[in-house]
């Protein structure tokens, strides 16, 4: 059913039902490994998936259909490692940066990363890994300080966009003009695929903030926090969205002239 259909297109009624019902009994053994928020089936397999598995259940062969890969947070080290490097089918893999600089694989389809914890020293071996060469889409939680000494690094000419978690907004400045897009999320991972919100800057100088929201409000202090990062002497917001509270946000001092207006 589902190899019958465009990849864009929405699922059938029978196709959701058939899911609903079935889709914890298809994955067999891996059941236990793989959390239920996130898993996602593709030509009759899973092809996303949050997984919480044990080493024998990591060893399964079943995995090899995945293509986006979310690991527990008690995935790590060699355990990890061996994991991911037997994936040959990943596009999107998120995963501790400790874990990430210790990869040696080629993985050429892999398009989207995503670093938990990462320093500027982590950041700085996976921008020179060529174990990416497919990397289109870099997904940090940052940790620590540091990384204005890495925007200038020839690795981010293959990158093309940068989603930092909310608690990294201090970091904004340090990474202007580094990549084309630059997004602020909520939590990070493929939960943020489909829930949360999302500030999007673009422009040379970050000058433009597309607010998005997808089922949930954006917290106004993150907001708030965001813009204040930036030294920018003018600065468009703009939105489609009814619950993003544009009239709440109180800003001062540089960001006097900030214009804010509907998306078209």
């Amino acid at each position: 059913m589902q190899c019958n259909r465009a990849p864009e297109s929405k699922p059938s009624a029978r196709e959701r039902e058939l899911l609903k019902n079935y889709g914890r009994a298809w994955l067999g053994p891996l059941d236990s490994g793989i959390r239920k928020q996130g898993l996602v089936y593709r030509r009759g397999f899973p092809a996303e998936a949050r997984e919480c598995a044990s080493e024998e259940q990591q060893a399964d062969p079943a995995w090899a259909t995945v293509e986006a890969l979310e690991l527990d947070v008690l995935t790590w080290g060699d355990r990890a490692v061996a994991f991911v490097e037997r994936l040959d089918a990943l596009e999107r893999l998120f995963m501790r940066a400790e874990d990430a600089v210790l990869l040696r694989q080629v993985k050429p389809r892999l398009g989207v990363l995503g670093l938990r914890h990462v320093s500027a020293a982590e950041l700085e071996v996976v921008l020179a890994s060529p174990c990416f060469p497919a990397l289109k889409q870099l997904d940090l939680d940052l940790g620590g300080k540091g990384f204005a000494a890495l925007s200038k690094h020839p690795g981010w000419k293959r990158v093309e966009r940068l989603r930092l978690t909310h608690w990294s907004i201090g970091e904004l400045p340090a990474f202007r003009g580094a990549v084309p897009a630059l997004e602020v999320v909520d939590r990070g991972g493929l939960s943020d695929d489909h829930n949360g919100w999302c500030l999007a800057f673009s422009g040379p100088r970050l000058e433009r903030l597309h607010l998005r929201c997808t089922g949930q409000k954006p917290n106004t202090s993150w907001v708030q926090r965001a813009l204040r990062t930036l030294p920018n002497q003018f600065l468009e917001v703009l939105t489609a969205d009814e619950n993003v509270p544009l009239r709440g946000l109180e800003l001062s001092g540089e960001l006097t002239r900030l214009r804010m207006r509907a998306a078209t």
